[in-house]
């Protein structure tokens, strides 16, 4: 499969800078920043593919080892130079990478139950089927596909209308903001870096606090507004504890993935094994994160 590359479109962002930088009459630390976004630029560019959108690691927890992995020298690569068609594939994409982690979470839900949801009964739909499971002759029932790809789709659905809320909320701030802080950087590079670091500090917590928003949407089938209430609340009395698991599983993460990247290297069985040994690993890891909603969300009730 091609690499989809940016990579000229990205090329020609740089160009801009670099242009910038030679006509205009800019301070020394105004060039120093426009440098370094051309350099990150072109790193960006030589690595970047469009088809790591497919599988969305922060939103929907789904392992990825794409993030982690240089592209080979001998990998065929299509150049996508219109930014309408960038937008479009990335748009569908990333609704795609949706799909895929509902589907993944609900499997990892039915067959994950904590002990204190059998006690307690709080169990949503996604994992009623491994809590209190019917039985057919002493074994369990096969999953019921219809139902199954029914709820899956209503939850796809659900966490669309999430992503795009969210994307109108960021843009509705994040554009009024950036302009002041570009603004404020025209005049005093420092104060501009100061704002830029507050408005990074506000967008990490809100990450943190929506981090169990699609979690609760799969494993409890919430709608929007619940889910978001409570992973603000799970955040709010769970808030070290929380912060933690998710920096722990961040990590891990990012610890197994530099160690497997080297492992790739010896293509094409290292590769194979990177895959099998990543999605191992990182499952365990989303079970981790789904053992501790669940564990706290008892507590919330």
């Amino acid at each position: 499969m091609p690499r989809l590359a940016i990579e000229n479109l990205l090329q020609q962002f740089v160009d801009f800078y670099m242009t910038a930088i030679e006509e205009q009459s800019l301070n020394s630390e105004m060039q120093e920043l426009l440098l370094q976004s051309s350099e990150n630029l072109t790193e960006l560019g030589t690595r970047f593919d469009l088809m790591g959108l497919l599988v969305s690691r922060e939103m929907m927890h789904v392992p990825n080892i794409m993030a982690y992995v240089e592209p080979s020298l001998d990998m065929v690569s299509r150049q996508i130079n219109s930014i309408p068609e960038i937008l479009g594939l990335s748009m569908l994409f990333i609704l795609l990478s949706m799909l895929i982690g509902v589907i993944y979470l609900r499997m990892l839900a039915t067959r994950f139950c904590a002990p204190s949801a059998l006690s307690t009964g709080a169990v949503g739909v996604a994992s009623r089927t491994a809590a209190d499971p019917e039985k057919v002759d002493g074994q369990s029932a096969p999953v019921d596909v219809v139902a199954f790809a029914t709820d899956s789709a209503r939850q796809w659905v659900r966490i669309m209308f999430f992503f795009f809320i969210m994307i109108c909320v960021l843009l509705a701030f994040y554009f009024p903001v950036s302009f002041v802080i570009i603004f404020m950087m025209m005049l005093s590079p420092a104060v501009g870096a100061f704002g830029a670091t507050i408005l990074s500090a506000i967008l990490f917590m809100l990450f943190f606090y929506l981090y169990f928003a699609t979690i609760g949407m799969v494993l409890d089938d919430l709608p929007i507004f619940a889910a978001i209430t409570r992973s603000f609340k799970l955040m709010r009395q769970h808030f070290w504890a929380s912060i933690g698991i998710i920096l722990l599983v961040y990590f891990i993460t990012q610890g197994i993935g530099m160690l497997l990247r080297q492992v790739t290297l010896y293509e094409p069985i290292g590769t194979v094994a990177a895959i099998l040994c990543n999605a191992y690993i990182g499952t365990g890891l989303v079970l981790a994160l789904l053992h501790f909603y669940r564990e706290r969300v008892v507590g919330l009730e």
